[in-house]
């Protein structure tokens, strides 16, 4: 073997993968690959142990052998052994999982349980171990950024003894803002509270930064002043050695879902020292919280009374475990065995973080000022994590498509982002790290204050590296042709991203790029991920809010059932009713439904309210109103799934003003009545005037609590009292969190449009609301679609609902517009948008809104129209609040019946994280809501006529929804699409959707599904699109050239 010293790069990576051991552990697991990502099989490399290890192939062996025999013996399975099984009875699997488990933590067999989980485990050890003296020791010492499960634990146990965690709760941060934590430092606060404190709970390795601390000389410097150590292995076991037994350590718990690889929420591990589990020959033991299964052996099966502890860590358990569990627990354990212990995996670990630490340490200069690494630069003080804090982050182009690809997992609270290097990946696929990712040569426009204060996202306006560039200003070598619609040139890389293949490829080493093919910026996924994302200040967002505890035996008792069906419904047939259902496509699910209504006099609203709605000239209710109403009047949650334009606001804002009628007056410091969500301000703005114009009689108040406006008159009006709050959930939190307003007094919640809450990442803050909020409360959701995601929040929220459906389930586009699509060049797109254009408008009163795939395409568009004598608009991220609500308002008002706009924003952070684990906060740069285009479109905008889809989207999907923006409120429409060859991928979904809408389909489009693909449901085009110093095109004067408007 050569000098590996010399060596640098892919040699030097080759070098060490060829003398490595381990290399046959990587086939003992199954690791995801890009088939399963992006209908691509490439090698995969798993960086995501610290939050999930992989899983091993003998798993489902085991677990297969397990359900054999529970199907064959039944009960019998707790005393005939597995066959073919190595793992014995199912009353001796947790004793053979310990047995296998106490080489990897260091202890002897006996002081190991594998038991419970890892914070029930660490209440079991306090509530034994925790012996608080007010006079005294009555202190816990934990880590300041220690895992939050730690921190409830700690709070819980210092309560449950009538002490209050400000006294007796003691946290350690590193000081002077440093990234780690020294001995010294850690001694020093051990030392001031040595005589006050009873408890020492710090992490084996601090999951944020990486930081593997001295377990063995802290163990022993607090032991020494009398303080008990309890050592949280969340992120240790599995990742390093560890001698618990020899280090003195007194307790111990962890997971054996990280780098145990016992599978998610797999059981977890104690470790009680022998001094600690000694029983006398009486019977006497240490005090525990005490379970049959953790009862002497001998006695288990007598059920008497009397609990004497089996001798160990055993004898903590409560309940007998999860066979399965621990069954896929020890498949992961034979593999450690396999792989000889926990020395040579470490020697594994730590040369590849020692590899990756040099290719970071490559990196252009001038990336030192975002980034850094803050692990331990000594092996001997971190496991296998790299963690590095980022102040500016940008997610280039090329990270869905490298090959082989690396999965990610980045720290929420904060700006790091973290690699955990797992002993199963060769050394040769972490050199393609410092080109990926975050990690590119930052442009040096980046450097300027105003931008860096301004920045949401990548760079990258549409295509990858070279192919459109950064911002369109084809950053970096080489650039690709016409932004990367046709691929790169021998070592350029084109628009669809790097490892693209789309459906041109560049010549030699390039690779193309285009709509179907590439990576971030030009691709769908089966197309790939937009040009980079950015800050995101949604995952921080609530964390300081705490879910309420509710006795709702003690809360006020409110009325929420207010329906008394009408004479003419109850004497209609079953016959008639289930014919009114079929005529109006109306399906329904859930107990006791109640039947719908036909006339408004029906609904059984009071007069006030009657009124209102006949002022408004309504001649009949809509479906979702006819049978919406009854099933909100009556009290009972609700779903409702209905495309937009179908009525659906109305359908809650009536039933919320009887709602509120029935309740007591506010009173001062009283939060809202009625809570909706949504997930836009354009949205909150437009329920909101449908609250006044409906409540009007009623005096009801509201306020709209958005972002991207001064929070002043917003808290005036939650101060002064309203009765209905509209909110987007990032700001409404903000008010929570400043303690602006409360939501004690909401009883009518209303989601509305959940599914694009989801999809734009809003779930954790959702959650993290309704956790305000009484659960006995009224709850209605509201969605165009009704995806499994919308589900499970349904099935946690709501409480018996019953469910309306109104058209199919199925993805279809609204039948009342008319599609016309045309199979075109690149070169022909502007001259067939003019024809389109001189049609249009024609009509005067018309309105045409043009869809685009970037920010940088808007603006260039909306330059050439007005250039052109075309009166048009843009709208995009880019595009400050005041300037998008003057843009809306000159196409609502048909001042600029054009609208230019892209929909980048549409699906948001949440489909990011869908194929990664990929969460991330671009330094202290705060989230600003790009996450809104097609929502905004057209929500208070009721008359669009045409849609014109200049670039076609990266999934039917987004098809839909964009040309839903015409054809709304019983009103037809017409949706224009420019299709080329780059979108062939998308074909066939296209036609399905043209067949299901009965539409004529282009014969050369039906061509294309003979060769293309299925289309891919990714999400591309995030890209930020900062370079090339683009004037607004908003502000471009008006030409005279063809001016036939």
């Amino acid at each position: 073997m050569g000098d590996s010293s010399k060596l640098s790069g892919r040699d030097h990576a080759i070098e060490l993968d060829s003398s490595d051991a381990l290399r046959h552990t990587r086939d003992e697991f199954n690791i995801p690959s890009k088939a399963d990502v992006a209908r691509k099989t490439l090698p995969t490399s798993d960086s995501t142990g610290n939050s999930l290890g992989l899983q091993p192939k003998r798993t489902l062996d085991r677990i297969q052998q397990y359900l054999a025999t529970w199907r064959t013996q039944g009960v019998q399975g707790h005393f005939k052994p597995l066959d073919d099984s190595p793992l014995p009875t199912w009353l001796d699997v947790d004793a053979r999982a310990a047995e296998m488990t106490a080489p990897i933590v260091g202890g002897k067999v006996s002081e190991v349980a594998v038991m419970q989980t890892l914070t029930a485990n660490l209440h079991l050890l306090m509530a034994a171990f925790y012996k608080p003296d007010v006079k005294g020791r009555h202190k816990i010492i934990l880590e300041s950024k220690a895992f939050p499960s730690d921190h409830y634990a700690v709070e819980t146990q210092i309560r449950h003894h009538g002490l209050r965690p400000e006294d007796s709760m003691i946290t350690i941060e590193p000081p002077n803002n440093e990234d780690i934590l020294s001995n010294e430092y850690v001694e020093s606060i051990i030392e001031k509270h040595a005589s006050t404190t009873a408890v020492l709970l710090l992490p084996g390795i601090q999951y944020y930064s990486g930081q593997l601390l001295d377990i063995p000389h802290l163990t022993s410097f607090a032991r020494e002043r009398g303080v008990f150590v309890i050592w949280d292995l969340a992120h240790a076991a599995g990742n390093v050695p560890l001698s618990l037994h020899d280090w003195n350590v007194d307790a111990a718990a962890w997971c054996t879902y990280k780098y145990l690889n016992g599978g998610p929420g797999c059981i977890g591990g104690m470790f009680v020292h022998e001094r600690h589990t000694q029983v006398a020959d009486n019977g006497s033991h240490n005090v525990r919280l005490a379970g049959w299964w953790g009862n002497d052996k001998k006695n288990r099966f007598a059920m008497r009374p009397g609990f004497v502890p089996v001798p160990g860590a055993a004898g903590f358990q409560l309940s007998n475990p999860s066979v399965l569990d621990i069954t896929s627990l020890c498949a992961s354990l034979e593999v450690f065995e396999l792989a000889g212990g926990m020395a040579p995996l470490r020697e594994k670990s730590t040369r590849l973080t020692a590899y990756l630490v040099s290719e970071l340490q490559k990196l252009p200069q001038d990336m030192s000022t975002y980034w850094k690494i803050i692990t331990p630069s000594e092996q001997e003080r971190r496991g296998a994590q790299i963690a590095g804090a980022l102040s500016l982050f940008h997610v280039s182009s090329t990270i869905t498509d490298m090959q082989p690809s690396l999965r990610w997992v980045t720290q929420i609270n904060g700006h790091d982002i973290r690699f955990c290097i797992s002993p199963y990946n060769p050394v040769e696929h972490y050199r393609w790290i410092k080109n990926t990712g975050p990690f590119q040569t930052a442009p040096s426009y980046l450097s300027s204050p105003e931008i860096m204060s301004g920045y949401d996202g990548g760079y990258s306006g549409g295509g990858g590296r070279g192919g459109g560039g950064y911002g369109g200003g084809g950053y970096g070598r080489d650039r690709g042709d016409r932004g990367g619609d046709r691929g790169g040139d021998r070592n350029g890389y084109g628009g669809g991203g790097y490892g693209g293949r789309g459906n041109g490829y560049g010549n030699g080493n390039g690779y193309g790029g285009g709509g179907g093919g590439g990576g971030f910026g030009g691709g769908g996924f089966g197309g790939g991920y937009g040009g980079g994302a950015g800050g995101d200040r949604m995952g921080a967002l609530g964390a300081g809010l705490k879910n309420q505890e509710w006795d709702v035996s003690t809360l006020p008792k409110f009325e929420k059932s207010f329906y008394k069906e009408h004479p003419d419904v109850t004497n209609r047939s079953d016959a008639d009713v289930e014919a009114f259902r079929r005529k109006h496509q109306m399906t329904i699910a859930g107990k006791d439904v109640p039947r719908p209504v036909e006339t408004f006099d029906e609904a059984g609203f009071p007069r006030y309210v009657m009124d209102e709605v006949k002022a408004q000239g309504f001649p009949a209710p809509t479906a979702i109103q006819s049978q919406g109403w009854p099933m909100a009047l009556s009290g009972r949650d609700v779903v409702g799934i209905a495309e937009t334009g179908s009525g659906k606001t109305l359908t809650y804002c009536l039933p919320s003003i009887v709602h509120i009628n029935a309740q007591p007056l506010l009173a001062p410091g009283d939060g809202p009545i009625v809570l909706v969500l949504a997930p836009t301000r354009e949205l909150a703005v437009q329920i909101q005037e449908e609250m006044k114009k409906f409540g009007r009689s009623s005096r009801i108040r509201n306020t709209c609590v958005y972002g991207g406006v001064p929070k002043g008159p917003q808290i005036r009006d939650l101060s002064r009292g309203v009765e209905v709050c509209i909110a987007t959930p990032g700001r409404l939190i903000d008010m929570l969190e400043a303690g602006k307003t409360n939501l004690r007094r909401v009883t009518y919640l209303v989601l509305d449009e959940a599914d694009r809450m989801l999809d734009m990442g809003f779930e954790p803050q959702i959650r993290k609301i309704i956790g305000q909020i009484r659960p006995d409360r009224q709850t209605l959701m509201w969605s165009a679609t009704w995806p499994k995601e919308v589900r499970a929040l349904a099935s946690d929220f709501l409480q018996d609902f019953i469910q309306v459906n109104i058209g199919s389930m199925e993805l279809a586009a609204n039948h009342r517009i008319t599609q016309i699509v045309e199979v075109v060049t690149d070169m022909e797109k502007r001259d067939r948008m003019i024809k389109h254009l001189e049609k249009v408008m024609e009509n005067k009163e018309n309105k045409i809104l043009i869809f685009v795939g970037t920010k940088r395409i808007a603006d260039e568009i909306t330059r050439f129209l007005r250039q052109d004598g075309w009166p048009a608009l843009s709208i995009h991220g880019d595009k400050q609040q005041n300037e998008r609500d003057w843009v809306l308002d000159q196409f609502k008002t048909g001042k600029s019946p054009i609208m230019v706009a892209t929909d980048v924003a549409s699906r948001g952070i949440g489909a990011l994280l869908t194929p990664f684990t990929f969460i991330f906060r671009a330094g202290t740069l705060l989230y600003k809501p790009l996450l809104r285009l097609l929502t905004i479109l057209a929500k208070d905008v009721r008359n669009i006529t045409h849609v014109l889809n200049y670039d076609y989207p990266n999934n039917s999907e987004d098809y839909i929804h964009r040309i839903g923006r015409t054809g709304r409120a019983g009103a037809k429409g017409t949706a224009i699409t420019l299709f080329t060859t780059d979108n062939q991928k998308q074909a066939r979904d296209l036609v399905n959707v043209l067949q299901e809408a009965k539409q004529q389909i282009d014969p050369r489009l039906a061509e294309m599904t003979r060769y293309g693909g299925g289309g891919g449901r990714g999400y591309g085009g995030w890209g930020r699109g900062r370079g090339g110093g683009r004037a607004n095109a908003n502000n471009m004067p008006i030409g005279n050239r063809n001016r036939r408007w």
